[in-house]
């Protein structure tokens, strides 16, 4: 397993990261740039068609690892969709409303090939354990919707969205490890290599960017990943997924609904969203992406650490609690020695 995990990060990279550069020649010579305005922090135009390269290496470093199931078939399809659909929308910026109903026919078919719907949500705080029934489908949606948004709005500085995509991206992988989830793992690995490899690119100063084409499919694809770590085979609860996204997914639902209160549109663009405030802050570029890829960081060790105690058993723990206390015997004087037998104690009851 671990020689199909390192195919899946690897191909995706190499496919990604060589890409870029012949991206960044034809978007340049077909219109495929971000022009400045008001809006966006820079200041000539950049080409953003970087989600073809983070497209074609998650699919490169898919198919390498995974066998055929129902539900890569249906990851695949449901993200040409999105995809394609955020490629026109680089070129042509489409319509919300438009951008909606394509995005929803790409979750429905994902879902539906795939298999896959949260109709009961295990292990929330405080144990609960929530029956979704008819439900389940509805929400789904919506939460699929969500997520596939929010990753597209905070894609305001040079790489922001990839940061959170790769740390997320990660962080599933290890859950999906950890819980025997094969394919989850797999295709996180996969869209965590292809956005490094692009990542190489969009650091401040970027020389590409992902685009919606890019923005989306991340989106999708983290909202896909969640779904799978839910429900097959080995389930764990939404608060694991959905920590790793609290930072895009909270960014969102709060700029949407202090939009709302001001008495605006919900999803008119202006310069609210939590990178922008960090900005008005007196932050640096560089500065607000490393606040806010630390806070996803931060949010993803919660996010793993109870999965990481489900999974090892208790005198795996024990063992190397006693291993820990032996060396820190072994190289600190006694005050160190007296906290080691105390803490690693503890940890090892």
């Amino acid at each position: 397993m671990l020689l199909v995990a390192l195919i899946s990060i690897i191909t995706a990279f190499f496919g990604a990261w060589a890409l870029v550069p012949s991206l960044i020649t034809l978007a340049q010579d077909y219109g495929f740039t971000d022009t400045p305005d008001h809006r966006k922090i820079h200041s000539e135009a950049i080409p953003r068609i970087g989600g073809v390269a983070i497209f074609a290496g998650t699919v490169i470093g898919v198919l390498s690892s995974c066998n055929s199931d129902e539900r890569v078939g249906g990851y695949l399809l449901g993200g040409f969709i999105i995809f394609i659909l955020g490629l026109v929308d680089d070129k042509r910026s489409l319509s919300a409303n438009t951008k909606l109903l394509w995005q929803f026919v790409a979750v429905v078919i994902m879902l539906r090939v795939g298999d896959l719907s949260l109709f009961t949500l295990d292990d929330l705080p405080f144990n609960v354990t929530i029956p979704m029934g008819v439900a389940g489908w509805p929400f789904t949606v919506f939460y699929a919707l969500c997520v596939i948004n929010a990753v597209n709005l905070v894609d305001g500085l040079d790489g922001l969205a990839g940061g959170i995509g790769i740390i997320s991206g990660l962080a599933m992988a290890f859950v999906g490890y950890l819980s025997g989830n094969a394919i989850a793992m797999l295709l996180a690995l996969a869209l965590s290599g292809a956005t490094i490899g692009f990542y190489l690119f969009n650091r401040h100063p970027a020389k590409i960017f992902m685009g919606d084409s890019g923005s989306l499919f991340l989106g999708y694809s983290l909202a896909t990943l969640s779904v799978m770590l839910v429900k097959n085979p080995s389930p764990v609860g939404l608060t694991i997924p959905l920590l790793t996204l609290l930072v895009p997914v909270g960014d969102v639902f709060y700029v949407a609904i202090r939009r709302k209160a001001n008495g605006g549109a919900m999803f008119q663009p202006d310069r609210t969203h939590i990178h922008h405030r960090l900005l008005g802050k007196g932050l640096s570029h560089r500065a607000a992406v490393r606040t806010i890829l630390g806070c996803t960081v931060l949010l993803a060790f919660l996010a793993i650490v109870p999965q990481i105690r489900r999974c090892v058993r208790p005198s795996s723990i024990s063992y190397l609690a006693g291993a820990a206390r032996e060396t820190l015997r072994s190289h600190g004087g006694p005050a160190v020695t007296a906290i080691a037998d105390t803490f690693t104690e503890r940890r090892g009851e």
